[in-house]
């Protein structure tokens, strides 16, 4: 393939992962369900052609979690790992996911709904949640080592930042008139809190 041709297929790509974007934020807001067609009348392109270019409902859900995921920043928890302080290291975590889940709740939130009927895509989706659980895990274990976490409270931690960082948890705290940058804050505190309640007295 040439590099237009490749450059094309990469642009008609981003187009149909934006017009599902579009459906989903559709059903968040209680529209029509999501469908392979839905998407192609948004997109301009043939049923077909979606199915081609992504095979299932489950391979185009994951391309738009993707897609969204790398526009928020996704790839910044890099950054935040290799902080020398694991609890800026963690709180910087909390930041970014906050960061994602207040790039578009609602449409993220239709992606949810939508791929819940979805027994492949769930499976997919609680393996990516599996990684944010790893990433505290491995935090809460440096704060183990430097003696500033109970090793008995390193299960409990990890489940609460894993809880904290999630889209529902966040979705709850944004609802209403609190702003992106109030519920945050929110968040990052209670984080700070959970991590003080497990140090080693």
């Amino acid at each position: 393939m040439s590099a237009k041709r490749a450059a094309a297929s990469e642009a008609n790509d981003a187009r149909i992962v934006e017009a599902a974007f579009v459906v989903l934020q559709r059903v968040a807001e209680g529209g029509e369900p999501f469908s392979l067609e839905a998407v192609a009348r948004e997109a301009g392109v043939t049923r077909l052609t979606v199915h081609n270019r992504f095979g299932s409902r489950r391979g185009l859900l994951e391309a738009v979690f993707d897609s969204r995921a790398a526009e928020a920043g996704l790839q910044r928890v890099a950054q935040a790992m290799a902080q020398p302080d694991a609890e800026a290291a963690i709180l910087m975590v909390i930041s970014i996911f906050c960061d994602f889940w207040a790039s578009d709740h609602r449409g993220l939130g239709g992606l949810v709904v939508t791929g819940a009927a979805d027994p492949e895509f769930v499976e997919a989706m609680r393996a990516r949640n599996e990684r944010r659980r790893h990433i505290f895990g491995v935090l809460a274990g440096r704060l183990v080592e430097e003696g500033r976490l109970a090793p008995e409270k390193r299960t409990d931690l990890v489940d609460i930042l894993f809880a904290l960082s999630s889209m529902p948890f966040y979705a709850t705290l944004a609802s209403g008139e609190r702003s992106a940058e109030a519920a945050k804050a929110l968040v990052s505190g209670l984080a700070q809190a959970a991590i003080a309640g497990g140090q080693v007295h």
